[in-house]
């Protein structure tokens, strides 16, 4: 069964946050495999979606661009900055409550 797609839409924040905090720099490519691989293909992330979440990050400062010269030419890549760093243990910690909530509710009888 595949996950809800407005579920994981809404936490891509942390999901991008949380990638680079555990990989240090990634390129957007990178990320989308990650999130392939992880969830064995249960999640698909569109480049849409990642570019404008990693916009959304950038102008909020949570994480900075750096070009490098490949082979393949000049990559993108995406690491935390210290505000991100941040962020990422506060966000991480949110929704792992938030989760843990939804589980109570779940299972809740009376």
């Amino acid at each position: 069964m595949k996950p809800d797609n407005l579920l994981i839409k809404g936490s891509l924040t942390v999901i991008i946050l949380r990638l680079l905090q555990n990989n240090g720099k990634l390129y957007g490519y990178e990320i989308v495999n990650m999130v392939q691989q992880c969830s064995k293909g249960r999640i698909n992330i569109t480049d849409a979606a990642l570019y404008k979440a990693l916009h959304k990050l950038d102008n909020e400062g949570y994480i900075v661009q750096k070009e490098i010269e490949a082979e393949s030419g000049t990559r993108k890549f995406y690491q935390l900055s210290r505000r991100g760093r941040y962020a990422a243990t506060i966000e991480t910690a949110r929704i792992k409550e938030a989760v843990g909530e939804l589980q109570k509710l779940l299972r809740y009888k009376r």
